[in-house]
């Protein structure tokens, strides 16, 4: 129901003409716009949503347009008053992010070189123990992380800004490397997944993997992606045109979840909690019958649903299934996350 609808059917259109002055008699009254000695010239029909005055005035109306004139206000002034007299909060003006700029194609080529290197590494004899810790500690099958294309980079590397397009040099971390694709499966973007030092006597590393070379700056930092590089909706290269989509927080519990439910919904994330929804993205969502939002239960994750909703009011939350909101650690120590899911949504495969 929009705003409008709401205030005529929330404000009572008799009880607002009689405190502009009005006194009814079988249902009629001077006019309270204009004045006036003729007591039947003010009439409410229409259910008692319409008004008119067969007199002087002429005029007649809704009850926004009685309003109008009777406080002499235009018709924005009209409906925000109402609103609050009818403590209807109006809905918030949605607030798309810009939508990103396609990258060059020098960019795309480089990234895409990075991709590929990257998961043959991860296939290599060096990524055997990351390859290990995605089957164990996330519960990935091979079909999964092939399909996402997963890989790894031993080592942290600077690339000259030149080679990327972009007008500094880039950072690539050490980590497990986490492509953002397209709808045919080409990288637009891409996520590390860094290791960090554990506060342990031995230095154990607390991460997917243990790299080459140790990540020494920014211990503390978990993700690191590339920089000046467009972001957005990820994971459509594997949507099957669902009449579901299920928007996700993070790229790990992303791809957990489409290994869950892949044949029930699709799957995707705007790549974190503070993502932002752009008109492109809402276009593509549009498609969809019905959107749910599973976030962590922390700050950043009400905050990044706050935003989310706001943006696209028809998307309904799912509460996490566990109180950290890790849905990737609730699969893989056991939980139904399946059943969970199947559970909210109403819809049984």
């Amino acid at each position: 129901m929009s705003l409008i609808d709401q205030i005529k059917a929330a404000i009572d259109l008799t009880a607002l003409a009689e405190e502009a002055g009005a006194e009814f008699r079988n249902g009629r009254s001077h006019c309270p716009i204009h004045g006036g000695d003729n007591k039947s010239a003010f009439h409410i029909f229409g259910d008692g949503k319409a008004w008119y005055c067969h007199t002087t005035c002429g005029a007649g109306g809704d009850v926004i347009e009685f309003y109008k004139l009777w406080k002499r206000v235009d018709t924005k002034t009209a409906v925000r008053e109402l609103a609050r007299r009818a403590n209807i909060q109006p809905p918030r003006k949605q607030q798309f992010k810009k939508t990103p700029t396609a990258p060059s194609n020098q960019y795309r080529d480089t990234l895409s070189a990075f991709t590929d290197w990257s998961e043959n590494n991860l296939w290599s004899e060096q990524g055997a123990l990351a390859l290990t810790r995605l089957h164990t500690d996330r519960g990935w099958t091979d079909e999964t992380i092939i399909t996402w294309r997963l890989g790894y980079n031993p080592a942290c590397l600077w690339r000259p800004g030149n080679r990327w397009g972009t007008p500094k040099k880039v950072y690539l971390s050490a980590g497990i490397v986490y492509p953002h694709l397209d709808s045919l499966s080409a990288p637009f973007w891409c996520n590390i997944r860094r290791p960090r030092p554990s506060n342990s006597a031995n230095g154990a590393q607390i991460s997917d993997m243990h790299p080459l070379t140790p990540v020494k700056t920014l211990e503390t930092v978990k993700w690191m992606g590339l920089p000046n590089a467009p972001r957005r909706l990820m994971g459509t290269h594997t949507h099957q045109n669902h009449e579901t989509l299920i928007l996700v927080e993070g790229e790990p519990d992303t791809i957990t979840a489409w290994q869950e439910l892949n044949d029930v919904a699709d799957i995707a994330t705007l790549g974190g909690a503070s993502g932002g929804v752009s008109r492109r993205d809402a276009l593509y969502m549009a498609r969809y019958a019905r959107i749910f939002a599973i976030y962590d239960p922390d700050r950043a994750g009400r905050q990044g649903l706050e935003k989310l909703t706001t943006t696209i009011n028809r998307i309904e939350v799912i509460d996490p299934p566990v109180s950290d909101g890790d849905l990737t650690d609730f699969s893989v120590n056991g939980g139904d996350l399946r059943g969970y899911i199947v559970g909210k949504i109403g819809k049984f495969a």
